[in-house]
């Protein structure tokens, strides 16, 4: 393997950790206990949420199609909501 093939598994390798850490954190914020669902929660949660569709959009092509039960283009659909029609967003849909 070349230093370059090497960079790039690593670099995949750190959005698709980054991917599942948002994963995570999205899930504590909405398990957390609390039934009530503030501003603060859901705009951590949108961040997150933000985050992970960026971070999906820089895995190669050839890793999606290699993990074709990964809803790739309903994240980059999803990605384009949050992060440019976020007033049009419906928060029920979220929670």
């Amino acid at each position: 393997m070349n230093s370059g093939s090497s960079l790039a598994g690593e670099r995949d390798y750190f959005y698709l950790s980054h991917m599942l850490e948002c994963i995570e954190s999205t899930g504590n914020y909405y398990s957390s206990g609390d039934d009530e669902r503030d501003d603060r929660t859901l705009d951590a949660i949108l961040r997150r949420l933000q985050v992970l569709t960026e971070s999906s959009k820089r895995i190669p092509e050839e890793l999606k199609a290699a993990n074709p039960h990964v809803s790739w283009r309903e994240l980059a659909v999803f990605r384009n909501v949050v992060v440019h029609d976020y007033l049009g967003l419906r928060t029920e849909r979220i929670w």
